[in-house]
């Protein structure tokens, strides 16, 4: 499927690609093959920039949410941790649910903390753009709908809490919506 954005037989970034996933996730490896050809390397690739870019974003979620030797252990551990190198390491599309739910989670863990509507939008755009890899997406929504419950628990959201909620759904859903 990724061969055939670069052959011109597919250009439509909405359709459905092999086994009815979203053929953006195709569109990205034919990036990889653009620059390798039509090899193993070109395919695995975005995979690992997926994988490799999880890292970091998972250290500044939990650097914001907890402490500094806790954002190290935590990268640390997913770095090493063998499931996630396995996955970075393939051509497969789920490598992207983890980086784009701890960008979604880091989005609006801040939004919620500093009232950024910034925030809020970057939570929206990834939550939206989660919908485009893996199944296992689609409960990207899920879970952060549980966090904003147990957010809205812990304290109670004033009126630019609610407009950071509001731009995030919004966002999430322009980017959804063509897809859906």
């Amino acid at each position: 499927t990724a061969w055939e954005f670069r052959t011109g037989a597919r250009d439509n970034l909405l359709s459905l690609g092999w086994f009815s996933f979203p053929s953006f996730y195709f569109a990205l490896l034919s990036l990889g093959q653009l620059i390798f050809g039509r090899t193993t390397e070109a395919i695995r690739i975005v995979s690992a920039f997926a994988g490799a870019l999880t890292i970091p974003a998972l250290y500044a979620l939990a650097r914001e949410m907890l402490s500094r030797p806790a954002a190290f252990a935590a990268a640390a551990w997913l770095a090493a941790f063998h499931v996630h190198v396995f996955f970075s390491r393939l051509a497969y599309n789920n490598v992207f649910d983890g980086l784009l739910l701890v960008l979604a989670a880091g989005g609006l863990w801040r939004g919620w903390q500093s009232g950024e509507r910034r925030a809020f939008l970057i939570a929206g755009l990834t939550l939206g753009l989660s919908q485009f890899f893996y199944t296992t997406g689609r409960l990207t929504p899920i879970l952060l709908a549980l966090w904003m419950a147990l957010l809205v628990l812990h304290r109670r959201p004033d009126h630019a809490h609610l407009a950071g909620l509001a731009s995030m759904l919004l966002a999430g859903a322009a980017v959804f919506l063509p897809l859906g």
